[in-house]
C-alpha cells in the first residue's frame, strides 16, 4: 500500500479485466477481503439515444409486431441479463 492508501493491481489481472487508466472501481468488503469490480460507466443521453436507435431498428425489421410484443421481448431480455448478473456477482 502506498502513500494515501494507494494500491496496485497487477498487469495479469489488469489485462484479463481490460481495465485502463481512469476507470472506476466498486470496492467491497467480504470477511476479511477486499474485492474490486469494475464499473461501467453509461452517460444517460448516449445510452437512451443508442437504445432508441436499437429500437427503431428492431421495429423496422418488425413492422408485422406489435410494439406491444416488442416492449415484452425487450423486458423480458433486460429481466435474464439481470439475473445473469445476479447469479455472477
Amino acid at each position: 500500500m502506498k502513500d494515501k492508501f494507494q494500491v496496485t493491481i497487477p498487469t495479469k489481472i489488469r489485462e484479463e479485466l481490460g481495465l485502463q487508466v481512469g476507470d472506476l472501481l466498486e470496492a467491497d468488503v467480504q470477511g476479511n477481503t477486499i474485492v474490486l469490480k469494475p464499473q461501467m460507466v453509461v452517460e444517460r443521453v448516449k445510452a437512451f439515444e443508442r437504445f432508441q436507435e436499437l429500437l427503431s431498428d428492431v421495429h423496422e425489421r418488425n413492422k408485422n409486431i406489435s410494439d406491444e410484443e416488442i416492449l415484452e421481448d425487450v423486458l423480458e431480455t433486460i429481466q435474464e441479463v439481470r439475473k445473469e448478473k445476479r447469479k455472477r456477482a
